[in-house]
């Protein structure tokens, strides 16, 4: 375009001045008030073109600077996408230990419900065996204070045999002499009847 305008130029130069090196050209051309009108409107055109090619350079211009922000915008959604597929990777990761600990935990509970219905089964036999014992207890009690009284039935059981015993000593100690005495009274009897005729 600025070589045509250039060429449009030393045309118009030579139409109006006879030739490009200022020598006067007088001699009437008929074609010159056409050629002056396509000058115009060639210039015309061209600024035109000039103003259109300063306005596409400016959209030009504006369109690599939003070209670079999108793709800038890109790279970072890219970045973040990337940082989101980690983070999924890592959330489904986590799932699967999760749910692999919850079957775990599932199988323990199972083993703690049976050990708790085994504990509350040994729970029942230790209180049966706790009342047993304290029945054991209690009829041991009884039997040590049954014992006891026995004992005490006993020692005093001896202490009415001894004194009984000493009882009957005495009584066949008196008997004895009760003996002797009748005895020495009646031998004493026929002496004193005999004093008593004299």
């Amino acid at each position: 375009m600025s070589a045509h305008r250039n060429y449009l130029r030393d045309r118009l130069i030579l139409v109006t001045e006879g030739s490009l090196d200022n020598k006067p050209y007088h001699r009437p051309n008929p074609f010159w008030e056409k050629l002056k009108m396509e000058h115009q409107q060639v210039m015309s055109h061209l600024q035109k073109f000039e103003n259109e090619n300063l306005e596409a350079s400016q959209k030009l211009s504006e369109l690599t600077k939003e070209k670079d922000f999108l793709c800038d915008l890109q790279s970072r959604l890219l970045m973040e996408q990337s940082q989101l597929k980690k983070k999924l990777d890592m959330l489904r990761q986590q799932k699967e230990n999760l749910l692999e600990d919850c079957v775990v935990l599932k199988h323990h509970l199972g083993d703690l419900q049976v050990l708790s219905k085994d504990q509350e089964e040994i729970s029942d036999l230790q209180n049966q065996q706790q009342q047993e014992q304290q029945r054991m207890e209690e009829s041991l009690q009884s039997l040590l204070k049954q014992r006891e009284l026995v004992t005490q039935q006993k020692h005093l059981t001896i202490k009415l045999q001894h004194r009984l015993t000493v009882s009957q000593m005495r009584s066949e100690n008196l008997q004895q002499e009760l003996e002797q005495s009748t005895a020495q009274d009646e031998s004493l009897l026929p002496t004193e009847l005999l004093q008593q005729e004299h």
